[in-house]
């Protein structure tokens, strides 16, 4: 018996010590480190957008997956790479 109620005491313990943690994490987004130019984000998308072979249809992705003996990595979004949605 001594067993199953310290069982239930660690586990209410790091219960507790689990909400006081994030009870006393901020709540709002850490500022940006780190910002880039506009200039520079179009940069990087051309570079994106030209080094990788794309595929508008995902039948189409795995025909030449198999074909080829890679696998098809899947990105669905809204809006555009650039950013301007």
């Amino acid at each position: 018996m001594r067993e199953v109620f310290s069982n239930r005491a660690q586990v209410a313990a790091l219960l507790l010590s689990t909400l006081a943690l994030f009870a006393t994490s901020p709540t709002e987004a850490a500022p940006a480190k780190h910002l880039i130019t506009g200039s520079q984000n179009t940069e990087r998308t051309n570079k994106l957008t030209s080094e990788i072979r794309w595929h508008r249809s995902v039948s189409q992705a795995q025909e030449d997956a198999r074909r080829e003996g890679k696998l098809v990595f899947w990105v669905n979004m809204l809006g555009t790479l650039s950013g301007a949605t």
